[in-house]
């Protein structure tokens, strides 16, 4: 079952519930799982959200990897001002 699957289940085993007690007190252990549905569902809600914005970025993996430079020593700038010269 997908996670909007479970999020309708869950919002509408919440209305079932809410509607059973409509007009009078609810009875201990529906409340309890009232209680346990809204935690549920944020939670879902969360991952829903994070499914929805797709995967984490790699950046590693996005910039071009460079072998590392040698430093530049004073005979090889010398070299490379003369031959611009």
């Amino acid at each position: 079952m997908t996670t909007g699957e479970l999020i309708n289940r869950l919002a509408h085993e919440r209305l079932t519930l809410y509607r059973q007690g409509s007009g009078h007190p609810l009875p201990r252990e529906i409340r309890a799982r009232l209680i346990e549905i809204v935690h549920e569902l944020d939670r879902l809600w969360d991952v829903r959200r994070h499914e929805l914005a797709g995967p984490p970025l790699q950046l590693q993996s996005m910039i071009p990897s460079a072998a590392p430079k040698a430093p530049r020593t004073a005979a090889a700038a010398r070299s490379a001002r003369d031959q611009v010269a």
